[in-house]
């Protein structure tokens, strides 16, 4: 009898060390697909976050051109914030101003109002549509300027991604330009949609004696993907932007500089490159590296 009870314990602790190994294998099974889960949510969000500093920076220069293109030379502008009036594509968008100047004292100017950039004006234009418009405040002094902005827009479209929401922008002489994101969606044709709020400083440095025009870019920002999932993203080296690219001899596309996106504690890093004139950019997330390109 004694025998037996003995055996009943040894198939008892036989019984619970396989059902403790089978749960701890289960556990080590979920943490393996929720890791992996993680690693493709955080390279997802290095793409989308990709996506909305082309879309944000391109919506700056837009803004930038069309105050150049009406004479209005100040500001952000006035910094080599603009594209030097050469277009990127081949969209011709009806530029309207309603613009006040005032001279509150003999050494001070207030430009005050509103651009609208109308890209339905031109029924030609294939990767645009929709109108942005740009408010504006800008007080010049003799030794100084100040500019304040806000931009939005108005079923605005480029390629296939639509900005929803707000942009300001602040720039002062000899001051980087900050640029302001609070809340803004970029939205998809699929009607997913990712938001993000934090700030963008750009530097911009003019062409001088045949060399290319650029600028940098610094910041941080955090926000929701197009799964819902939160990330946050932060310029680890700052991002090179140069001109004399390609064919259109303005524009300025990212050449360097590393951005890390951070899901669920998994980290994903956006890398433009080494100073070359491109179009690739890769991105890292657990040791895997892809490599990814953009357009015009």
């Amino acid at each position: 009898m004694k025998r037996l009870m003995n055996l009943f314990r040894v198939v008892g602790l036989i019984g619970m060390m396989i059902a403790i190994m089978l749960a701890c294998q289960h556990d080590g099974l979920q943490d393996s697909a929720s890791t992996q889960t993680n690693i493709k949510l955080s390279s997802q969000a290095a793409l989308e976050n990709h996506a909305m500093i082309s879309a944000t920076q391109d919506a700056v220069n837009v803004t930038a051109n069309a105050f150049a293109s009406q004479g209005l030379v100040y500001g952000r502008v006035a910094e080599g914030g603009d594209d030097e009036g050469e277009d990127d594509d081949d969209c011709r968008a009806k530029i309207t101003k309603n613009i006040t100047i005032n001279n509150i004292n003999p050494d001070s100017v207030v430009i005050a109002g509103t651009i609208t950039i109308d890209f339905d004006a031109d029924t030609t234009c294939e990767n645009r549509s929709g109108k942005i418009i740009d408010s504006v405040l800008i007080v010049l002094s003799r030794t100084n300027y100040q500019s304040f902005e806000s931009i939005t827009f108005q079923n605005y479209w480029k390629d296939s991604t639509n900005i929803d929401g707000v942009i300001s922008i602040a720039a002062s002489k000899g001051n980087p330009t900050v640029v302001k994101i609070n809340g803004t969606k970029i939205k998809y044709r699929d009607g997913s949609s990712s938001s993000w709020s934090g700030d963008l400083v750009f530097t911009y440095q003019r062409s001088v004696s045949g060399s290319p025009r650029m600028a940098t870019l610094t910041g941080s920002w955090h926000g929701t993907t197009r799964k819902g999932t939160s990330f946050s993203a932060e310029i680890t080296k700052e991002v090179v932007f140069k001109g004399g690219c390609f064919s259109y001899r303005h524009k300025l596309v990212p050449v360097s500089g590393t951005i890390n996106i951070t899901v669920n504690g998994v980290a994903s890093v956006i890398d433009y490159g080494d100073g070359t004139c491109d179009r690739i950019y890769t991105i890292t997330t657990a040791g895997v590296t892809t490599e990814h390109h953009f357009g015009r």
